[in-house]
């Protein structure tokens, strides 16, 4: 199985956070995130998109996946082995992660499924 993951760099522990402060940086975030990667979509599925996304990056940031870096939130790379933004190129990364991680699951799944 080929793969971009076989060695890939763990963040470092997560920052000390102050979540007032560094909410509208997640707000501001997840918002644009929703506006290069989502279709368009009515105001209550907006809203509940937003939400899910705000909630997404305060979990990566609680476990040390993204950073608050200067008002703006920067996401780990975990073949880089740094912080970037998150863009196209790192939207299909972590897509190519989840499919790769949902591959090597599988796999090791059917190996210990008992023959029939």
């Amino acid at each position: 199985m080929e793969s971009r993951f076989d060695s890939y760099a763990h963040p470092p522990g997560p920052q000390d956070l102050d979540l007032p402060s560094v909410w509208p940086a997640i707000e501001a975030e997840a918002r644009r995130q929703l506006g290069a990667f989502y279709p368009v979509m009515d105001r209550e599925a907006e809203a509940r998109t937003v939400k899910v996304i705000e909630g997404g990056i305060y979990t990566m940031l609680k476990r040390g996946a993204a950073r608050h870096y200067e008002g703006r939130i920067l996401f780990w790379n975990p073949v880089e082995g740094l912080f970037q933004e998150y863009d196209e190129e790192y939207n299909q990364l972590m897509l190519g992660f989840m499919r790769d991680f949902k591959s090597r699951y599988q796999a090791a799944m059917q190996t210990k499924a008992p023959l029939n």
